[in-house]
């Protein structure tokens, strides 16, 4: 579930988690290939989107000229 969704993301635990439930529940009209399909898509989804659904997004700091000057000239 949290790599289906995305680590470190809470919404896409859920999404992931809803997703892994979900998901055989489609295929029960595929009885006999349904873990099949399921394994498939769940590596299709990992080479595609290895991030997971909703990858963390981390915070991205850039430091300007003004700021490393160490003060007001």
């Amino acid at each position: 579930m949290v790599v289906l969704g995305g680590m470190g993301s809470i919404p896409g635990v859920i999404i992931g988690a809803l997703a892994l439930i979900l998901m055989p529940e489609y295929l029960r009209a595929f009885s006999e290939y349904r873990l099949l399909i399921f394994g498939g898509l769940l590596v299709i989804m990992m080479v595609f989107k290895p991030d997971g659904l909703i990858p963390k997004r981390r915070k991205h700091y850039k430091l300007r000229a003004d700021d490393t000057a160490g003060g007001e000239a």
